[in-house]
């Protein structure tokens, strides 16, 4: 019977391999499964999309791969153009915007840091503090009702922005915002 059972947990048997097997799915999937955002460089050879919703309204960004960027206002009275420049992307994945004909004679920058997390690619501001305003991003990836746009520019595609960016937002009404007021 000794020998029996030693031969069990000797490296060719099949309870070895499982037990390897179970220790490697612990701790590799582990990490997997904590995983973290990365950085994610926009494309240069095609343009890129991204969408926020902010319940009333909506906010588009559309990045050219020839360095010109449109950011757009969509609101329930009409389309507003936003402001539009060039954009560029340093080694470290910040995105810094440059416009240059919203106020005469004067350059604003914005800079934004596109990550990606679990397939889901967005916009992270820095005016928040890059740490501090992630969390709350990552909880809407992870949620299970995905209400991902809201307040928070994430990647869309073309159609999604084209079909989008044409038409007034539509008015919406959110009873849960606006409670009756009580008498």
């Amino acid at each position: 019977m000794k020998k029996y059972s030693l031969l069990l947990f000797t490296p060719p048997s099949l309870l070895w391999r499982a037990v390897v097997g179970l220790l490697l799915l612990l701790v590799f999937g582990c990490q997997a499964a904590d995983s973290k955002p990365e950085a994610y460089f926009l494309k240069t050879d095609s343009p890129c999309y991204f969408f926020a919703d902010h319940l009333t309204g909506a906010t588009y960004y559309r990045f050219d791969a020839n360095g010109f960027f449109e950011k757009t206002a969509r609101e329930h009275m009409g389309i507003i153009p936003f402001g539009s420049g060039t954009w560029r992307q340093d080694t470290n994945g910040i995105v810094t915007m440059v416009t240059t004909n919203k106020i005469p004679n004067k350059v604003v920058e914005e800079k934004a840091r596109p990550l990606i997390y679990k397939d889901k690619v967005f916009l992270l501001w820095p005016d928040k503090s890059w740490a501090n305003d992630i969390k709350p991003v990552l909880d809407k990836i992870d949620a299970p009702e995905k209400k991902l746009h809201v307040y928070n520019a994430f990647l869309i595609s073309e159609a999604e922005y084209t079909n989008a960016v044409g038409k007034p937002y539509p008015f919406k009404y959110y009873p849960h915002l606006n409670p009756p007021e009580s008498k």
